[in-house]
């Protein structure tokens, strides 16, 4: 009798073992569809963004050649082999395409 009641028990947890990873296993479909979804959304925003930054830097250039202004460009090049061998520090950091930062040093350095 307790045999059997233990036998009962341990097909019971079986099939709620296997309603389980069913459940599991529909939930992580569902999910790969969504990060799925949510992915393409990020790559179609950010295409927008990038669309958007680049008109508005071009509309930008337009007003400041209207107005006149003086505008710099600059072109830096990276560190030779001769200035890596001899431990020579850049000066320069490109921080974006739009920003460069220029490390000022002393005369006698």
């Amino acid at each position: 009798m307790q045999l059997k009641s233990l036998q009962d028990k341990i097909d019971s947890l079986k099939k709620e073992n296997k309603d389980l990873q069913s459940e599991n296993n529909q939930g992580h479909a569902i999910m790969s569809k969504q990060l799925q979804s949510m992915k393409e959304e990020r790559d179609n925003l950010l295409a927008k963004y990038m669309e958007e930054c680049y008109l508005r830097k071009k509309l930008h250039n337009q007003i400041e050649d209207m107005k006149g202004k003086v505008r710099v460009f600059c072109r830096v090049r990276p560190v030779s082999d001769y200035e890596r061998d001899n431990n020579y520090l850049p000066i320069v950091t490109v921080k974006n395409n739009q920003t460069v930062s220029i490390q000022l040093r002393s005369e006698g350095h």
